[in-house]
């Protein structure tokens, strides 16, 4: 269980992971600078519209089954109330408006957020207006063979994915669902809800991310066990760093 933490804990966390040096080289941008500019290109642009700043974001409360923050935006104050279900894959979101006349706070959204991860889509039902929309967390991916990346010990290189996933609610839970998908860590899990609020402030309406996976050697062909270094950004040309040298491992048994 997961004590409730301020953001200045939870931005120290960020700061104070430690990635391998190795690791870190490995998912470094390719050198061929015509070539990235060509990738990112096929990546998509987000940003025709200017996207609100969000600031002085505070948690109140931080668990894993629970999630309550107050922040800023368009010099508005507001508070969101946020639940998981038992694996993550399920968030009630309440959004609330401060009223300034009354002290208090008037409930502007209730949204239900669910994740489908063999489909890699998220659904969000807003309970007050009925509307319904669907991310496909999949569509905007570009897998690709980078020259110069070694295999690292035990770990043979496979192949690097570039990607871009927009929110359609900007809350730290719809973020922290995203990052989960991208990184394959658990959306409750203290790190990502940590990236999750350090993304919040940035001011963009995408995550940008690259990942290079590695297979470890030995493994037998219908058990394979994964290894993906995650890099997460908030512009297209990933020079706005959320955190890089995310790492996490997948695989049916023992892995790594």
């Amino acid at each position: 269980m997961r004590k409730a933490v301020s953001v200045f804990t939870a931005f120290a966390l960020l700061m104070t992971l430690v990635v391998h040096p190795s690791l870190a080289s490995a998912t470094q941008t390719p050198k061929d600078q015509s070539y990235k500019d060509v990738l990112l290109d096929n990546i998509g642009n987000y940003y025709s519209e200017e996207i609100p700043e969000i600031t002085d974001l505070v948690f109140i409360t931080q668990t894993e089954e629970k999630l309550e923050y107050t922040y800023t935006k368009d010099n508005k104050q507001y508070k969101n109330v946020e639940f998981f279900n038992e694996d993550g894959t399920e968030v009630t979101s309440h959004i609330y408006e401060k009223n300034q006349s009354a002290n208090g706070y008037e409930k502007k959204d209730h949204l239900v957020i669910s994740l489908n991860t063999e489909e890699s889509k998220v659904t969000t039902v807003s309970k007050m207006t009925n509307e319904s929309t669907v991310l496909d967390l999949g569509e905007d991916v570009t897998e690709v063979k980078e020259d110069g990346l070694i295999d690292i010990a035990a770990w043979k290189y496979k192949s690097t994915s570039y990607g871009s996933n927009k929110p359609q609610k900007w809350t730290v839970a719809y973020i922290g669902i995203v990052i989960s998908y991208i990184t394959k860590l658990p959306v409750t899990a203290r790190l990502v809800t940590s990236l999750a609020a350090a993304a919040y402030g940035f001011k963009t309406d995408t995550i940008y991310y690259k990942t290079v996976t590695y297979l470890k050697t030995g493994r037998p062909k219908l058990n394979p066990c994964m290894k993906r270094v995650s890099n997460l950004y908030a512009n297209k040309k990933r020079t706005k760093v959320i955190k890089t040298g995310v790492v996490s491992y997948t695989g049916r048994s023992r892995c790594p």
